[in-house]
């Protein structure tokens, strides 16, 4: 999974973006919180919680009715206005993880496990993005929407980290890592630390 953004400065500053951890494979780590925002000390806003993880699982087939959402992105932060005027920040949850497992997948529906993003105008760190893993021996509809990209922040270099989406659909696999469009320089980085191919 993708860690949160991990660190907060003092009242008036900005947590840095989430860095990257977990199997893209295989994942089934929950999405890391964001860092509280800290005013002389004390925690005075919270960070954003992490996404929740999910399993999907159909023997012979998954038939995704009504447009459905399956939905373990990572939670915003909140933020405080202290006495001097000045915001206090806290990070942005991270993505979680999502495994589909079935032999065929059918209809439309969203897969997400994105970070959050900081707050606009005074920039907290984003989240990272999450894992998506799909395992489907027959097909899948192309009509089903993912998505894993870190939060972004206002300030450049505090994206969270790209958010990975492995998919192995009738014997053909493909890892994609997804940035959604922030430069690599801008954004935490995603490193697949042993992470073994499904056999």
């Amino acid at each position: 999974m993708m860690g949160a953004s991990d660190l907060a400065i003092a009242c008036g500053r900005n947590s840095m973006p989430g860095l990257a951890h977990g199997l893209a494979t295989a994942p089934w780590s929950f999405g890391g919180a964001g860092a509280e925002g800290l005013e002389g000390g004390a925690v005075s806003a919270a960070g954003g919680r992490g996404g929740g993880r999910i399993r999907v699982q159909g023997s012979a087939w998954l038939d995704l009715l009504d447009n459905p959402v399956v939905d373990a992105n990572g939670e915003q932060p909140k933020d405080w206005v202290a006495a001097t005027g000045e915001k206090v920040l806290a990070g942005a949850g991270a993505g979680g993880s999502v495994q589909i497992r079935a032999g065929e997948v059918f209809g439309t529906g969203q897969v997400l496990a994105q970070g959050a993003s900081g707050y606009r105008y005074y920039a907290g760190g984003g989240g990272g993005g999450g894992r998506i893993a799909l395992l489907a021996s027959s097909g899948i509809s192309p009509s089903v929407a993912f998505s894993v990209g870190g939060g972004w922040s206002y300030i450049d270099d505090r994206h969270g980290a790209a958010g990975t989406l492995f998919k192995e659909v009738a014997g053909r696999s493909e890892l994609v890592v997804d940035a959604e469009n922030a430069a690599p320089k801008s954004s935490g980085y995603s490193p697949l630390p042993r992470t073994p191919w499904p056999q």
